[in-house]
C-alpha cells in the first residue's frame, strides 16, 4: 500500500480504510508548475521534437487525471467502491502515484539553476528555456510518468464501467432470490405482462437438433398415372378404331 492508507479502525472485526491525500502544498505547486511549463512550450514555435513528445505526454496525463477524478466523484462509482475496498485502494493509489510523478517534474523545473545565473533570482521563463535545452535530463522522470499513465488508464477504464451500472440503494445488494427466478433470469417487474413459453415448446426450442434443423420443402403429389395410356397403346387404339370404321 506504500503509505496510502492512513489508519485502520477495527469495527466489528472489519477494517475501515481511510485514504487521505498525501500531497502537500509544495506538491500541488509543483504540479501547477509542470502545467505552466507545458503551456509555455506550446506557445513556442521552435520546440524540439523530443520535447514535443514529452509535452504531449504531460498534457495527456493531465487530461486523463481530470477525467479520472470526475468519474471518481460520481455517486454510482462511489457507492460501488465502498463495497470493494481493495479496488478503491488501487484506484486511489494509482491517482496518487500519477500526481506524484507530475509533481516530480514540476519540482525539477523549479529547482533548475543555469550556469549563467547561479546567483540571484531566476525567472520561471529562464528555467523553462533551460529545461527545453536539457530535456534529456528529464528522461527518467518521463519514463516514470509514462508508467503511471498506463496504470491510470486501467483505473479510468474500471471507473467507466462502474459509471454505467446502477448505484447501490440503502437496501444494499439484492439476494439470490431477488436477482434470479425459476426461469434462470432476472425477476420481472410487478404487474408486467409476461408470456411464458410452455415446457414442451421450450424443450423443442432448446434442443440443438431441432434448432438447427431447417424446414424441408414438401414436393406436391402427382396425380395418378394409371389411366394415362402409353404411346404404343395410343397407336394400337387408333388402328383398331380405323378397322372398325372400315
Amino acid at each position: 500500500m506504500r503509505g496510502r492508507v492512513s489508519n485502520i479502525d477495527h469495527i466489528d472485526r472489519l477494517p475501515v480504510l481511510r485514504i487521505t491525500n498525501m500531497l502537500d502544498g509544495s506538491a500541488f505547486s509543483a504540479i501547477k508548475t509542470a502545467s505552466r511549463f507545458v503551456e509555455f512550450c506550446c506557445a513556442r514555435g521552435d520546440v524540439p521534437e523530443e520535447s514535443l513528445l514529452f509535452i504531449r505526454l504531460v498534457q495527456r496525463v493531465r487530461d486523463d487525471l481530470d477525467e479520472c477524478l470526475r468519474l471518481l466523484s460520481l455517486p454510482a462509482v462511489q457507492s460501488h467502491l465502498e463495497c470493494d475496498i481493495d479496488q478503491k485502494i488501487y484506484i486511489h493509489g494509482t491517482i496518487q502515484d500519477t500526481k506524484n510523478a507530475l509533481a516530480e517534474i514540476g519540482k525539477y523545473v523549479e529547482s533548475v539553476r543555469t550556469e549563467e545565473e547561479q546567483n540571484g533570482e531566476i525567472s520561471l521563463r529562464t528555467r523553462f528555456e533551460w529545461v527545453l535545452r536539457h530535456q534529456h535530463k528529464l528522461h527518467s522522470r518521463q519514463v516514470g510518468l509514462d508508467t503511471c499513465h498506463k496504470s491510470l488508464l486501467q483505473a479510468m477504464s474500471r471507473l467507466s464501467l462502474l459509471q454505467h451500472t446502477v448505484a447501490l440503494t440503502e437496501e444494499g445488494l439484492p439476494n439470490y432470490n431477488e436477482a434470479t427466478n425459476d426461469q434462470g433470469g432476472p425477476m420481472p417487474k410487478p404487474g408486467a405482462n409476461i408470456m411464458i413459453m410452455p415446457d414442451d415448446e421450450l424443450t423443442d426450442f432448446l434442443t440443438t437438433r431441432n434448432r438447427r434443423t431447417r424446414p424441408t420443402r414438401v414436393k406436391p403429389e402427382l396425380e395418378s398415372t394409371t389411366n394415362i395410356p402409353m404411346p404404343g397403346m395410343i397407336i394400337i387404339l387408333l388402328s383398331t378404331s380405323q378397322t372398325d370404321e372400315a
